[in-house]
């Protein structure tokens, strides 16, 4: 078996997993393929903006979450982008289409401003 997983952050964008060490040649490509050629399916993008829509909601009741929105908007500059709201604004969430995410993927993830960093944990099972 193996798991595979993508997550996107402030600032930078991972994917990460698990498999079995006679697997990681595999592994590896798949997880390549799935970093440089992304789909973007339609069904996909939208349940995603639906989710990040409801954490927006779900954003203004939480008062740790408000106030990281607050911090980061007093301590930089509003050209910053770190001055941004963490989960973006409502109304460009809803603007958003699939086709705006794939070229922003394309300009900004090109291999000559993309750092790779590949991390090894390797746990060796012995049984007697």
């Amino acid at each position: 078996g193996a798991h595979l997983s993508a997550q996107g952050g402030f600032d930078s964008v991972s994917v990460t997993g698990k498999c079995l060490s006679n697997r990681f040649d595999a592994f590896l490509s798949i997880a390549g393929d799935v970093a440089m050629n992304p789909a973007f399916e339609k069904s996909e993008f939208d349940r995603e903006r639906a989710r990040l829509l409801t954490r927006l909601v779900q954003k203004r009741d939480s008062p740790a979450a408000l106030l990281q929105d607050a911090v980061a908007a007093a301590l930089y500059d509003k050209a910053h982008p770190y001055a941004a709201p963490s989960l973006g604004g409502e109304g460009a969430l809803k603007a958003m289409t699939r086709d705006d995410l794939a070229a922003f993927y394309a300009a900004h993830f090109a291999p000559d401003v993309t750092t790779v960093v590949i991390i090894m944990i390797i746990i060796i099972i012995i049984t007697v």
